[in-house]
């Protein structure tokens, strides 16, 4: 058996232990290396797993928000059509000439099927005022 003798000479540590600490250090290394690479590994992959998460959800948080969206314009121009019916009723009954301006407007803005419309329209008014779109539309050259 070999001995190793220690700086200063004060303390005899044989070969084989200086030999097994050694190794036994190289492997607690390796152990801390492999732990360590590990621990990257398995952040970097939770790390993907997260960002995927979080990319799932805001592709669905913005399509919910899209399809919300839809669903509100769709909603906003019926709210719209209703105000303007009750506006243009709220004047048609308040001024008798407003009737002959609106028909006078729906015939120019339609140009094709203008005795289709004149029909609709009429249709659509109580009896005095038919009589003044059937005026109208004589003007034009429209027979209802």
């Amino acid at each position: 058996m070999t001995r190793v003798i220690k700086a200063g000479g004060e303390r005899v540590v044989p070969a084989p232990v200086v030999d097994a600490r050694a190794r036994a250090a190289a492997i607690v290394a390796s152990a801390e290396a492999v732990r360590e690479a590990a621990r990257q590994d398995g952040f970097a992959a939770g790390r993907q797993d997260g960002l995927a998460s979080a990319t799932e959800l805001l592709v669905r948080a913005r399509a919910a928000a899209a399809a919300h969206a839809a669903g509100a314009e769709t909603e906003l121009r019926r709210l719209a059509v209703r105000i303007a019916e009750k506006i243009l009723a709220r004047e048609l009954a308040l001024a008798s000439e407003a009737v002959v301006d609106v028909v006078r407007a729906a015939l120019a803005a339609c140009r094709l099927k203008k005795v289709e419309v004149a029909r609709r329209i009429a249709n659509h008014m109580p009896p005095p005022r038919r009589e003044q779109v059937a005026k109208v539309c004589a003007s034009q050259g429209i027979e209802l």
